[in-house]
C-alpha cells in the first residue's frame, strides 16, 4: 500500500514535470520527447521506495544513490526492451544541464517543485520565502544555481 501511495504522490509531481518539460523545451532549443519521458520516469524507484523527501534523502546519505539505482534498474527490467531503452536515454538527462534536453527537464522539475510548494504554502499559511530559504526547496548541489536562474527567468522567485 505504501508503494501505491508513494507512486501516486510522485505521479502528482512527475506528470506536471513531463508536461512542463514539453512547454519549456522551446526556451532551451530542446526536442521535447526525451524531457517528457524523463519527467514521467525520473522517480521510478519510488514505486518500491516511498518518497522520504529531501530531508529523508539527506539522512540516507551514501546509501540513497545505490538503492535508487538498483530499484530503477529493477523497474526498467519490467519494461519491454525498446521502451526501457528510451527511458534509459531520458533518465540520462537527470542530474545535469549538459544538453538542451537536460536543461528542459531540470527546469520543469525545479518549476514544478516550487509551484507545488507555493500552492501548499497558500493552503497551509506559510510563505514561499520560508520554503525557499528555511527549507532550501532548491537545495544546495550542482543544480542549485541553474534552478534558481530558471525560477528568476520565470518570474516565480527573485
Amino acid at each position: 500500500m505504501a508503494a501505491v501511495l508513494s507512486a501516486s504522490r510522485e505521479a502528482a509531481h512527475d506528470i506536471p514535470v513531463a508536461v512542463g518539460a514539453v512547454l519549456v523545451a522551446p526556451c532551451f532549443g530542446a526536442a521535447p520527447a526525451l524531457p517528457f519521458v524523463a519527467g514521467l520516469s525520473h522517480h521510478l524507484f519510488n514505486a518500491a521506495l516511498p518518497d522520504a523527501g529531501y530531508g529523508g534523502e539527506a539522512l540516507l546519505g551514501d546509501l540513497l544513490e545505490p538503492v535508487m539505482k538498483r530499484l530503477t534498474q529493477e523497474a526498467l527490467a519490467t519494461l519491454p526492451e525498446r521502451l526501457a531503452g528510451v527511458v534509459r536515454q531520458a533518465l540520462a538527462l537527470t542530474g545535469n544541464v549538459d544538453s538542451a534536453e537536460a536543461r528542459a527537464f531540470n527546469a520543469s522539475d525545479a518549476l514544478d517543485r516550487v509551484l507545488e510548494l507555493e500552492a501548499h504554502a497558500r493552503a497551509a499559511g506559510f510563505t514561499l520565502r520560508q520554503a525557499m530559504e528555511d527549507l532550501e526547496l532548491i537545495h544546495p548541489g550542482p543544480l542549485q544555481a541553474f534552478g534558481d536562474g530558471v525560477l528568476r527567468e520565470a518570474g516565480v522567485w527573485p
